[in-house]
């Protein structure tokens, strides 16, 4: 048993997931002969989700006081790379962006989540 916010890579179960595919298909383009299995560039790439979504936000105005406020203003932004229920929530005074995990189980070729999403930040 093991408690994660991301979809496996290599579990057959994320094969036709949308989320998944776009991630390969950035893998391939930008990352060709790397390791895809290497959690790493997963953590980059969520990372450039979090960034374009934070930019959006921004709208016009790139000032670096404005660009931290919508940092801390993250409000049930769906990572497409994980798993179904996380959200990334950020306030003034949580700037942890993962504060939400499943727990899962390995069946012996896939994981397979159960119970509910566990939440840091509810009380």
């Amino acid at each position: 048993m093991v408690g994660t916010i991301n979809k496996d890579i290599l579990d057959e179960t994320w094969k036709d997931d949308p989320g998944m595919q776009a991630y390969r298909a950035f893998f391939d383009k930008y990352l060709p002969g790397a390791d895809i299995t290497n959690g790493s560039y997963l953590t980059g790439y969520q990372q450039g989700v979090l960034l374009e979504q934070i930019l959006k936000q921004c709208g016009d105005d790139l000032s670096r006081k404005n660009i931290l406020g919508q940092a801390k203003n993250l409000k049930n932004v769906v990572v497409p790379t994980a798993l179904p229920g996380i959200r990334v929530n950020t306030t003034e005074t949580e700037n942890m962006i993962w504060t939400q995990t499943r727990l899962q189980r390995c069946t012996g070729t896939t994981w397979q989540a159960f119970g509910e999403v566990l939440d840091a930040m509810s009380e």
